[in-house]
């Protein structure tokens, strides 16, 4: 089975979880996912299979949609509510004032110069507990034995930022929908956010709402039945065309994209430039092709198709 199943992942659950129970439902190991989300998170998280794990690196570069909690006051270790509170600072009468006002949180002159400044961020440091290697280790290893862990930072990108809410009990609270880059962390965003705006926080709740093209709205359970997912997987022509620009290849193009040779800017059949998924003339998914500014194309990956042993293209004149 080749193509992207769309997984609603279960508060509790890590991504790693979700792939062994895919794994073990659909009974193939040739399955990954396309973006970790820590086990308090919920939402999607986008599983390739078979031939789509050839997808990964590009699904995973996709911008990605948040909807966030920040509870003000507290800080954790690993900046989210899965680890005991280490810090604890006043939180400012202004951003009490704001928050007791959910329907007026645009008029907080505190609050929205934070947003502005964290819509402007180009470079995040990522939280001492997380995956990164550090001296080959991972840094959360490291943070557990209580060692001091300096992250380097790294670039990111804001696309867009909204207060969505805000609540006093049972602690002040802001609720916001953020759309970021690859490599960003809500989690630093929570400490960040925080000390903006005077005091510390940290994370209660993450819900990804959007990863890329793909959302909620035809997602399954990990604990569904195997003809309930199997029902729910993206064929992987219309994943491709989801996570990529697309193009048709000639038949010359086509043979020579089969066998991985270099292409002509005559072999597309329209102006194309950067990666992108290209077909035959039936509309047969043929492979992933670099594209440069001149049209001139390298295959990056292949896929299974029917014509893949046919013969050599003769050389152009």
């Amino acid at each position: 089975m080749d193509g992207i199943v769309v997984v609603n992942k279960p508060d509790g659950w890590t991504s790693f979880d979700v792939v062994a129970k895919i794994r073990g439902v659909l009974r193939t190991r040739s399955v990954g996912h396309t973006g970790t989300l820590d086990p308090m998170a919920t939402g999607v998280l986008v599983v390739a299979l078979g031939e789509a794990t050839k997808l990964v690196e590009h699904l995973t570069a996709a911008d990605k949609t948040y909807q966030a909690a920040i509870v003000f006051g507290n800080e954790t270790v690993s900046l989210d509510k899965m680890s005991p509170v280490t810090k604890t600072v006043p939180v400012p009468d202004a951003l009490l004032a704001a928050l007791a006002e959910p329907a007026k949180l645009g008029e907080s002159v505190l609050l929205q110069r934070a947003l502005a400044e964290e819509l402007a961020r180009t470079e995040q440091v990522p939280p001492a507990v997380s995956a990164i290697h550090v001296s080959g280790e991972r840094a959360y290893d490291l943070a557990r034995r209580g060692e001091s862990v300096t992250l380097a930072p790294r670039a990111v990108q804001v696309r867009a930022i909204i207060a969505t809410g805000a609540t006093l009990s049972p602690a002040p609270t802001l609720f916001v929908t953020i759309t970021v880059s690859k490599g960003y962390y809500v989690r630093s965003f929570a400490r960040d956010l925080a000390v903006a705006l005077g005091t510390v926080g940290h994370l209660s709740a993450l819900h990804r709402a959007r990863s890329g093209d793909f959302t909620l709205s035809s997602s399954v359970s990990p604990i569904d039945t195997r003809e309930a997912i199997e029902a729910a997987v993206i064929p992987l022509g219309s994943a491709i065309r989801l996570a990529l620009p697309t193009c048709e290849l000639t038949e010359e193009g086509t043979l020579f994209a089969l066998q991985g040779k270099p292409l002509l800017p005559t072999h597309f059949c329209e102006r194309v430039e950067g990666t992108v998924g290209c077909f035959d003339s039936l509309g047969r998914l043929v492979a992933m092709v670099d594209v440069s500014t001149t049209g001139e194309g390298r295959v990056r990956r292949g896929f299974a198709h029917p014509s893949r042993s046919a013969s050599k293209p003769t050389e152009s004149t």
